[in-house]
């Protein structure tokens, strides 16, 4: 594999275990002879507890600092940097779009460079076709070498190859430009240019950003997100002549740490909404291997940027319909009720399509839902995003 990167071809996966990750990547080379349904390699699992011990631990809240915090934590062993939107383009045309950069460390310690860095680099870019039934989905993976991969604090930057999100800014995030192609599962091209701006100031999510996941030691993260942000720019589909512009709003996550679930924990589901009434929400819960919520967490944003984290019993999830992926065999609860007497909201969510499966080497469904309901006893709409890993 040229350069020890390569776009995945929509049916590879590169492995079975983080182990498998780490030696795919020193081999440099990616197979595509198994698809996720044989193997492919669950979100969730990358944050199983083993294997972990010899990474930075994230044991008790710390003060963040930006700019430095908002670019990479070598240290631990998984980041991600996650940007969801929904958009609308000419004739109120909708689309859904994903962009996620993780850095995975395959070995503990930083002192290396080059291609001995263990550290690997990953992009997931996703447009779903909201109106017209098409998801599109690619991933690229590099080492950070050469230029071809990483990120850094100031000015803002996190790449992998052409896959990039920049602060257009010396001192902080944003304005930002993402800028990501793409080659779906039929080999046609598509990709997104677009710049976000902040609308609310940032969320410190948890515990001053200090977000507990489960009771094993360091089963916790460094959290923190723009749950609103202004989105405008242009996408590039296949079948489409000439780029598509497009606007509307975003939603930015920044994630690190060492461990996620526990040895009894099999995945999350995971709700971002941006309500019309000014209001976010972020949600989640961690189910054991039963299918049971073990473990939740959330924060309601007010609509001055004022945040209210919450955790075990405010919020009760009840899926409402699943759906059979054709691709995997996995089934997804695609449909839920998000009820909270403490919140005072009820509310349906609602996948705008079923069929937003991310069949990349980490296998997992995330894609653009829509809600209605009731909060503080008025009617309220609203979209975002769900994640749902974990599922066979």
């Amino acid at each position: 594999m040229s350069g020890m990167t390569q776009w995945s071809r929509g049916r590879g996966a590169l492995l079975s275990a983080l182990v498998a990750l780490s030696a795919l990547a020193l081999a440099g080379c990616v197979g595509d002879d198994a698809s996720p349904r044989n193997g492919g390699q669950d979100l969730s699992q990358l944050l199983a507890a083993e294997a972990a011990t010899a990474f930075a631990p994230v044991t008790r809240p710390a003060r963040l600092e930006f700019p430095r915090d908002h670019g990479p934590h070598p240290a631990h062993r998984i980041e991600w940097w996650y940007y969801t939107a929904n958009l609308r383009g000419p004739g109120d045309e909708a689309f859904g779009v994903q962009v996620a950069l993780f850095r995975f460390a395959l070995r503990s310690g930083t002192e290396a460079t080059g291609w001995e860095a263990g550290q690997l680099y990953m992009a997931h870019v996703a447009i779903s076709e909201l109106d017209g039934g098409r998801f599109h989905v690619d991933e690229r993976l590099a080492r950070p070498a050469a230029g071809l991969a990483g990120a850094q604090s100031e000015p803002f930057a996190a790449w992998v190859e052409t896959c990039s999100a920049r602060g257009l800014s010396a001192g902080g995030m944003f304005p930002l430009r993402l800028s990501c192609p793409g080659r779906n599962a039929d080999g046609e091209a598509f990709g997104l240019e677009l710049e976000l701006v902040a609308d609310k100031p940032r969320v410190l999510h948890g515990e001053d950003g200090y977000s507990e996941k489960s009771d094993v030691p360091g089963g916790a993260s460094y959290y923190y997100a723009y749950t609103r942000l202004a989105a405008r720019g242009e996408l590039q589909l296949p079948g489409r002549d000439a780029p598509v512009p497009v606007s509307g709003s975003a939603w930015y996550d920044h994630e690190w740490g060492s461990i996620g679930l526990g040895d009894e924990q099999a995945g999350w589901d995971w709700f971002s909404l941006q309500l019309d009434d000014g209001h976010e929400l972020m949600f989640f819960h961690i189910r054991d291997r039963d299918g049971r919520p073990v473990s939740q967490r959330g924060s309601l944003v007010a609509p001055d940027g004022a945040v209210r984290a919450f955790a075990e019993g405010v919020v009760d999830a009840r899926p409402l319909r699943t759906w059979r992926s054709p691709h995997s065999g996995a089934q997804y609860p695609v449909a839920w009720r998000l009820q909270s007497d403490a919140l005072d909201f009820s509310l349906e969510v609602h996948a705008r399509m079923d069929d937003q499966e991310m069949r990349t080497a980490v296998q997992y469904w995330e894609g653009s839902i829509r809600a209605e309901g009731h909060h503080r006893g008025r009617p309220v709409a609203g979209e975002g995003f769900l994640e749902l890993t974990g599922y066979r």
